[in-house]
């Protein structure tokens, strides 16, 4: 299900996207908990460094 500009969509699949023949590579479902990451400009947890948002400049003789 899928909710989009206020209607609600939804898709049905006859097979399972994880029934395939010859796996291959690194590809597996994984979960991970969104508390052991902090996202950038709050103050949930930590302080980022505020260097990460300082754009670096230098000087020409173009304009522009």
């Amino acid at each position: 299900m899928n909710k989009y500009l206020g209607q609600i969509y939804e898709s049905d699949i006859e097979h399972s996207p994880y029934n395939v023949v010859a796996w291959h590579g690194n590809y597996a479902p994984y979960k991970y908990h969104l508390s052991d990451f902090n996202t950038m400009n709050t103050v949930s947890f930590d302080h980022p460094d505020p260097s990460i948002f300082t754009v670096l400049t230098a000087q020409t003789d173009e304009v522009g």
